[in-house]
């Protein structure tokens, strides 16, 4: 993965430094890349990334490309493709905290990650008509409890494209992750949690719900283990 990544930079003689502060977005290089990636091989992806960023394109950019991949391959098979995201999430991290022009190896290195995921696409989600905000998110976390994944995306979408509160949801989605109990998931609802709901508040995407949708499929897929919380009485 890093000699990947460290390989299609240097072989598109990226200027690491002046990359680095790139703010633009190439739509035709990012166009490249979202192929690259749903064609699933790590070399191209990369190739494509460090293209997009000599063209201009900030890691920002690319990595929103990167998340809605993870995102979406996570609506069929959570796991990896949220490991993935995890790891997206902790790439944005480096690149907007480190000074180093090495920051921008994790960039390209999430992009090999997302390449390797399974290739199949999903379908996105159905829309529920909602009338309700509050009412549409406890029903979503109810369809969550109940394990009826499609339930429970097209209430997220609805809700979100009727101009719900983004923050509301996030907060609905925390809560239901943080009912699973720990020893069961390895600790997992969290941090996956954490992952999905930190790309979806620093994406700039138009797909960054897609973050969101990934948290809400894994949840509801969950053979879900609340003895904790169910013993300690919380959340009634």
């Amino acid at each position: 993965m890093f000699l990947t990544a460290s390989r299609a930079l240097a072989k598109s003689m990226v200027d690491l430094e002046v990359a680095g502060k790139n703010a633009g977005r190439s739509v035709s290089e990012l166009a490249g890349l979202r192929e690259a990636l749903g064609a699933g091989k790590g070399e191209e992806a990369a190739q494509a990334a460090a293209a997009a960023l000599k063209s201009g394109t900030g890691g920002d950019g690319v990595l929103d490309e990167v998340a809605r991949r993870c995102a979406l391959a996570a609506l069929v098979d959570g796991d990896a493709p949220l490991h993935a995201l995890a790891f997206t999430h902790a790439a944005r991290f480096a690149f907007t905290f480190s000074r180093s022009g090495h920051r921008l190896l994790p960039v390209v290195e999430a992009a090999v990650i997302a390449a390797g995921l399974p290739t199949g696409g999903p379908s996105l989600p159905g829309l529920a008509p909602v009338r309700d905000p509050a009412a549409a998110l406890n029903e979503m976390a109810l369809a969550i409890e109940m394990g009826d994944t499609g339930e429970a995306l097209a209430l997220l979408r609805g809700y979100l494209e009727s101009g719900g509160a983004p923050d509301e949801a996030v907060a609905t989605l925390a809560r239901e992750a943080s009912k699973e109990d720990a020893h069961a998931t390895g600790g997992h609802s969290l941090v996956y949690a954490h992952a999905a709901l930190q790309e979806y508040r620093h994406s700039h995407g138009p797909d960054r719900w897609l973050s969101l949708a990934a948290l809400t499929s894994w949840l509801a897929r969950l053979e879900h283990r609340r003895e904790v919380v169910e013993a300690l009485g919380a959340f009634v």
